[in-house]
């Protein structure tokens, strides 16, 4: 079974991926990661607040996870927003 997951191109972001996506491999699922360049990503001169956060590292990821573009997201649990988009749930 193809899984894709979504995630951030930061480091940290990376690295979190690449642990789920090795566990998920080795029970047998062909994984592709999508990387996403989110508003805080993009906007990294300006004050956080000014980004429109909450949500500014996770809301495109979260909007692919919704629209059936990735079957999975991976996050920091610190970058997210309190309420996420209706469907949608911290799995880990």
């Amino acid at each position: 079974m193809l899984i894709r997951v979504g995630t951030r191109g930061s480091r940290l972001a990376r690295i979190q991926t690449a642990r789920v996506t090795d566990r998920l491999e080795l029970a047998g699922h062909r994984v592709e990661i999508h990387v996403f360049k989110t508003a805080g990503d993009r906007e990294q001169h300006l004050p956080f607040h000014a980004v429109g956060a909450p949500g500014v590292f996770v809301d495109e990821i979260e909007r692919a996870l919704a629209d059936g573009e990735i079957d999975a997201a991976v996050h920091s649990y610190k970058d997210l927003p309190s309420a996420s988009l209706d469907g949608l749930m911290v799995a880990a």
